[in-house]
């Protein structure tokens, strides 16, 4: 992609935008490696104005050409640059405020490492003024522009994999407000919703000195109350029933007996029969871990016969199922389980 050392004025600028946008969208590596310029925390991030500048302009190029490319609402880019030119084609008008919005809430980001802690609120009302507080701005902002997501999502999973944030002593204070971000993210974008399952599993499976347990297990049920909402919605409750699964049968799962009743006792709250046959085979393959059979069978559980239930249920789901997706060893797999939870013993 061959551009011209300096871009051009007047007519041929719109042009320009629209060529570059579109070449940017053919390479999404360079979408990712300049949104990591603006959001990647520590040292990753650009630190001179004008090279911000340059990437935040390049990025918005790319973010409009998406957009126009499959006519559908970048929010942030769409309505008010129509109210105030009366032109929605005009990409010169919506490339210059995405990349305002993108170097603002970039420095946000960097104005929130250098803090102690943060608060997060949401706005979600469309005429919701902006907030001034940092963490709830970044939040209002993320909500209404999915370029800003994506810069979030990009910087919390940067200093999530950065030794500095996870062994810090503002780790207990920052962590509830990241995980707030996170579930406002998920519930807004849809598409984002993936990408905070694999943070949450983060969060999930750490620890930090300085955080006494009461904080830690407060921060790991927050995780799972965010995981079990994400249930809720199919796309995402397969990768997550599997991956609990997985973590429960390791040995350096983060999850003790008291947050595998807390997150079972969640589940059995929203998920109510007739089940899927791949809901089923996860959910069990969950129940038959060592640990979870131990937590659940404990006095201490006492959602005992609502288990049984929908154990009881998950019998009518294999026999009916016409897809041949069940198989002999998950009805062998059930005959264990409800011996093993059978309530009445």
């Amino acid at each position: 992609m061959k551009l011209p050392a300096e871009p051009p004025e007047g007519p041929a600028l719109q042009v320009y935008e629209e060529y570059v946008g579109k070449a940017l969208l053919a390479h999404p590596t360079l979408i990712i490696a300049l949104l990591g310029g603006l959001f990647m925390g520590g040292s990753s991030r650009l630190r001179a104005k004008e090279a911000k500048s340059k990437c935040a302009r390049l990025l918005a190029m790319g973010f409009v050409a998406c957009h126009n490319r499959y006519e559908d609402k970048v929010v942030g880019i769409g309505d008010e640059t129509k109210e105030e030119n009366g032109d929605e084609k005009n990409v010169d008008i919506k490339v210059n405020k995405l990349a305002k919005l993108l170097l603002k809430t970039g420095g946000i980001c960097e104005q929130i490492e250098k803090s102690v802690a943060f608060t997060v609120v949401q706005s979600a009302a469309a005429d919701a003024p902006e907030p001034t507080a940092p963490g709830s701005c970044l939040c209002y902002w993320a909500i209404r522009s999915a370029p800003v997501t994506e810069g979030v999502l990009l910087w919390t999973r940067t200093l999530l994999h950065s030794n500095v944030f996870l062994d810090s002593v503002t780790y207990g204070t920052f962590a509830p407000s990241f995980l707030s971000i996170l579930r406002i993210l998920a519930m807004e974008h849809p598409f984002a919703r993936a990408e905070v399952v694999d943070l949450l599993m983060i969060f999930l499976d750490h620890n930090n000195s300085d955080a006494g347990p009461k904080q830690i297990r407060c921060i790991r049920e927050q995780c799972l109350r965010t995981l079990m909402w994400l249930c809720t919605r199919g796309e995402t409750a397969a990768s997550i029933l599997a991956r609990i699964a997985e973590k429960l049968c390791s040995k350096t799962s983060g999850m003790d007996a008291s947050l595998v009743r807390y997150f079972v006792g969640g589940i059995l709250q929203v998920v109510k029969p007739p089940c899927s046959v791949l809901f089923v085979q996860l959910f069990m393959r969950v129940l038959k871990s060592q640990v979870c059979m131990d937590s659940l069978r404990s006095k201490y559980f006492e959602k005992k016969g609502s288990l049984f239930s929908l154990l009881s249920s998950f019998q009518t789901t294999l026999k009916e199922d016409n897809s041949e997706e069940a198989t002999e060893k998950d009805a062998k797999l059930l005959t264990h389980l409800l011996s093993a939870y059978d309530s009445s013993k």
